[in-house]
């Protein structure tokens, strides 16, 4: 009898034991159920950070490669220059195009922002200019203040847009480049190719200067004088004026006296004369 029950009880405690391989089969599917609906999941989840990283790098690469660039007005009464697209009240001035480049120029930006300078020359809104009446841009002002870095390549394409400019009679001058621009400017002689006497500190010191050249513009109908009497170009007249009217000594120390006739049109607001 005792020796029954013993065989009865250790036949109950292997029982349980034959269960267990089905037991394991069952967790094991269910783990596997489980790994097989979460790696989707996690795959799911990738691609879409995956997408986002590669939508985020494009549009800083199109940014970058199209930067923005903005025509600059006077704020009536001040001598601040903003954007004409977000200050309509703000107003230009015949034959002057103020220019703001709000990036680093490099060579991959640096065609684009010539055709934008491009279509400026040619693209004037007349309804907010003011100044004397000249039918076309005599100088164009790049405010350079947003430009933290300019490559060799950009340097280059800023000579060659001196040079396009120079051929149709056209001046360009830099207003308010940093430190590290200016230096790469110098040393690579754009600088000195472009006049160091172009190059100022305030937006508004570059129009007042370029304003008197326009205003100096003898705009009234003549009949037309001989060749033989004047071959000159504009831009050669206004280097030979410019070294004449401003020595060097009066550009390094900062003194540009206002020369506009008391006369002038009343339109305009007096052009502040800036002494050091």
């Amino acid at each position: 009898m005792a020796a029954n029950r013993i065989r009865q009880r250790s036949q109950g405690r292997e029982r349980p034991s034959r269960d267990e391989p089905e037991r394991a089969r069952v967790s094991n599917l269910r783990e596997s159920g489980e790994r097989q609906v979460a790696t989707p999941m996690v795959t799911n989840q990738s691609n879409q950070r995956g997408l986002m990283v590669g939508v985020s790098l494009a549009f800083v690469i199109h940014e970058s490669a199209n930067p923005h660039v903005a025509v600059l007005g006077r704020l009536p009464g001040t001598t601040i220059y903003r954007n004409v697209q977000q200050y309509p009240e703000a107003y230009t001035y015949n034959g002057i195009v103020v220019v703001r480049i709000d990036a680093p120029i490099y060579f991959a930006n640096i065609s684009y922002i010539k055709d934008r300078l491009r279509e400026f020359e040619f693209e004037v809104d007349k309804s907010t200019n003011r100044g004397p009446e000249v039918e076309r841009v005599y100088f164009v002002i790049i405010e350079m203040a947003p430009v933290t870095y300019i490559d060799s390549s950009a340097v280059q394409a800023l000579k060659d847009l001196h040079q396009e400019y120079k051929s149709r009679d056209i001046q360009m001058a830099i207003a308010n480049p940093n430190r590290e621009v200016l230096l790469a400017l110098t040393r690579s002689g754009v600088v000195e190719l472009i006049g160091k006497e172009w190059f100022f500190v305030r937006v508004h010191d570059a129009v007042q200067v370029c304003l008197q050249h326009v205003q100096s513009l003898d705009v009234s109908p003549k009949a037309p004088k001989p060749l033989s009497e004047d071959k000159s170009t504009f831009f050669q007249r206004l280097s030979k004026q410019r070294t004449e009217e401003f020595p060097t000594a009066d550009l390094e120390s900062g003194e540009r006296h206002s020369r506009i006739s008391k006369d002038a049109d009343p339109q305009l607001e007096p052009l502040l004369s800036r002494k050091s």
